[in-house]
């Protein structure tokens, strides 16, 4: 349980996407306690039961190790509703229909794309979650596939940065929120467009 324990709050924001594995590893779990709990694992039975439990322990432990598995870098998301999904949390422009976007990270590069957006209002972007680095240049490439531009925050800067950049031009089109330690960039297009965010 511990073990289970240690990985959700790890890996919070994804729990309730593996919830039906992670039952899995309970009852497996449970089995161990059985086991252990047998009068059987006294006497000549000792041995079966020990080997039992190892068995069980591995297959917990490989389920395990398929969580560590590095998390994903590209993916289409189709949101219902406002909410988290991943490390996004997303309001939409109207509610009652859906939200869809692109998204990729490039870490080598320390750069997010948010692309063909629908139905978004605004995203905040967990930084830590994507493993990119606000100590450094951050790219972010934005572009929308309806009428709405969109608002885009990225968590994790403790001070405001030096220089916000547009397509390689110096803009004031963003703000940096003290409370939450956020950049808010003020996307006005629906094209493409490339910002650069220098600590």
């Amino acid at each position: 349980r511990a073990m289970v324990s240690r990985y959700r709050q790890k890996h919070a924001a994804a729990a309730a996407l593996e919830e039906e594995e992670l039952g899995r590893v309970r009852r497996s779990l449970g089995a161990v306690a059985r086991i252990l709990g047998r009068k059987a694992v006294q006497g000549t039975k000792e041995k079966e039961a020990m080997d039992a439990v190892l068995a069980e322990y591995e297959q917990v432990t490989q389920t395990r190790k398929a969580f560590d598995l590095a998390k994903p870098k590209s993916a289409h998301t189709l949101a219902d509703s406002s909410g988290k999904y991943f490390g996004f949390d997303l309001t939409q422009d109207f509610s009652g229909a859906f939200t869809s976007f692109d998204w990729q990270i490039d870490n080598s590069a320390n750069r997010l794309s948010l692309t063909n957006t629908m139905n978004l209002k605004d995203v905040v972007v967990d930084t830590k979650w994507a493993e990119l680095d606000p100590t450094k240049d951050l790219e972010l490439v934005l572009s929308a596939n309806d009428f709405f531009a969109d608002k885009v925050s990225l968590e994790g800067y403790a001070s405001p940065p030096s220089m916000v950049l547009r397509d390689g031009v110096q803009t004031a089109a963003w703000s940096w929120e003290p409370t939450t330690h956020s950049v808010v960039l003020f996307e006005q297009d629906i094209t493409s467009h490339t910002w650069t965010i220098q600590p």
